[in-house]
């Protein structure tokens, strides 16, 4: 196995599948901050995990390759191989600023997440507060305020 040849295969299939991540994940930031409905925030956590699946199989046989190196060491042996292969080591630099794009990109996201679980949390409080901790009737409607969900309305 030309173990150089296999990293650099592995890493700029993990690097193409990075750039798309990116990309969904700035089309994330983008239906954030227009406050999505649940059906949005299911779809786009659905799309992540597939995305996050397809990365770890990608980073499974990037270890694979590292691994059969015979080193326990994985960061060590894939510097060790970048020392010796300038194409490999451009490739891996790219790679790493792939992965830290990511996850500035995806940590600005699970804020903008936690603002607005904040925010909804904040409504249900003032709504519990008006309605009680029961908000709905046996129909499914909003009880009007002051009235227990359980009166017929």
């Amino acid at each position: 196995m030309n173990i150089p040849s296999v990293l650099q295969h592995a890493i700029s299939r993990q690097a193409q599948l990075l750039k798309k991540f990116i990309e969904f994940l700035e089309s994330e930031t983008d239906a954030l901050s227009q406050a999505p409905d649940p059906q949005t925030l299911s779809q786009l956590g659905l799309r992540k995990k597939e995305f996050a699946s397809r990365l770890a199989e990608l980073d499974e046989q990037r270890t694979e390759a590292l691994l059969a190196a015979g080193s326990d060491d994985i960061d060590a042996t894939l510097n060790l191989f970048c020392e010796h292969d300038p194409a490999l080591q451009q490739a891996v630099t790219h790679w790493r600023q792939l992965v830290r794009q990511a996850r500035r990109i995806n940590v600005r996201n699970g804020e903008i997440l936690l603002a607005l679980n904040q925010h909804n949390q904040k409504a249900l409080q003032i709504l519990q507060a008006q309605h009680g901790t029961s908000l709905y009737n046996a129909q499914g409607r909003l009880a009007p305020a002051g009235q227990s969900p359980d009166t017929p309305g």
